[in-house]
């Protein structure tokens, strides 16, 4: 039986010498210099895009752990219940009463 053109997948050649170069070389770096390309232009678009969530996760950490870990923007934030969790907004009973018995123990000292 003949193989013809028409019966085989159709294969994205740059993406295929990408894959080809980061294996052989084992980095982007290393595998972007061979093929005359910046770093960002070896990754395929569809993965820059399906990666963009952690990859926005990371870079925004750093500005709002500054942010939120300074007294008054990070009043500032609770205020407007911003970064807020359930457990801040609705504390549940164990915590209110714990919050209770505290403040009734400093009262008495």
């Amino acid at each position: 039986m003949a193989i013809h053109l028409t019966m085989l997948p159709k294969v994205n050649l740059k993406l295929l010498q990408t894959f080809l170069l980061v294996a052989e070389h084992s980095s982007f770096r290393v595998a972007a210099e061979k093929s005359f390309r910046s770093q960002s232009a070896m990754v395929s678009p569809v993965l820059a895009a399906w990666m963009a969530p952690v990859i926005l996760g990371l870079v925004l950490s750093i500005p709002i752990v500054a942010l939120t870990s300074a007294r008054a923007p990070g009043q500032w934030l609770r205020r407007r219940r911003i970064f807020c969790t359930p457990e801040e907004l609705d504390p549940p009973e164990v915590l209110r009463r714990a919050s209770a018995l505290r403040a009734a123990r400093d009262q008495a000292a």
